[in-house]
């Protein structure tokens, strides 16, 4: 069957909430595209979206069980399509001795097979003329140790390079966003689980107390108004940095010493 070529969608990995939900939010508000994928682990945190018109597709994702349906999207219609990747669990939290290999083979399965899954599934879906771009979310942690992150480290230092050779090797556009320290769940998380006598709890926990986390939602307008609805990266691969995840690391020193 033979499909007009339209021109640009997107694909959401974590739509349900934090940055992911506002960004779906977002571009939805402001029709930046012509179609809309949204990536759900819980596919009943999708409702929030029926307000909205506009293409949509809300696919049940769970990233342990490899690649989502895509197929009645028809992503072979697109002339570029948009990968916005927003899911990564940072738990669990704890040293790394004391972690299981049943528990980093489950880590990695979820959090890291599971997006490489989704990325492949698109590259072999869409045209051969389709103009494929990435976003995805970078971490201080991927430089730095912080106690108790190693496997959220490990994961992600794997992801991105997994990223940046991709985006080498078949000339993909991609940017490693780093968004600083967000009042999200995973800022709960991470409060709520890391060692209270640890520096890194200590940092986090002043950071919230005095409301300097960055809200999800403008944060969400910055990746939309500097990647999708218009791609203003300068080089293929683009890290926007935060000087706020080197601070964490300092007082961490500080604090050992």
């Amino acid at each position: 069957m033979f499909y007009m070529a339209e021109t640009r969608a997107c694909i959401l990995s974590g739509a349900s909430g934090g940055l992911g939900r506002e960004i779906a939010t977002q571009i939805l508000e402001d029709a930046v595209f012509d179609a809309y994928v949204f990536l759900f682990r819980a596919i009943e945190k999708s409702s929030f979206l029926e307000e909205y018109r506009g293409e949509k597709y809300c696919i049940p994702f769970s990233l342990e069980e490899g690649k989502p349906d895509l197929t009645e999207v028809r992503l072979e219609r697109f002339q570029e399509i948009i990968l916005v990747l927003t899911a990564f669990s940072i738990e669990p939290i704890q040293s790394l001795k004391l972690i299981s290999k049943e528990v980093v083979e489950n880590y990695f399965k979820t959090n890291v097979l599971g997006q490489i899954d989704l990325v492949q599934e698109v590259l072999h879906l869409v045209s051969s003329d389709c103009k494929i771009r990435i976003v995805s979310l970078d971490s201080g942690a991927v430089n730095q140790v912080f106690e108790g992150w190693g496997l959220y480290s490990c994961g992600k230092s794997f992801f991105n390079r997994y990223l940046e050779q991709l985006s080498i090797e078949e000339n993909i556009p991609t940017v490693l966003y780093s968004p600083g320290v967000m009042d999200t769940g995973m800022q709960t998380c991470i409060r709520e689980k890391t060692d209270k006598n640890s520096s890194v709890a200590a940092f986090f926990t002043e950071k919230y107390k005095k409301g300097d986390l960055r809200n999800p939602k403008y944060v969400a307008k910055d990746i939309v108004e500097r990647y999708l609805k218009e791609w203003t990266a300068k080089e293929l691969r683009e890290k926007v940095s935060s000087t706020e995840m080197r601070d964490i690391y300092l007082s961490q020193i500080q604090y050992k010493a």
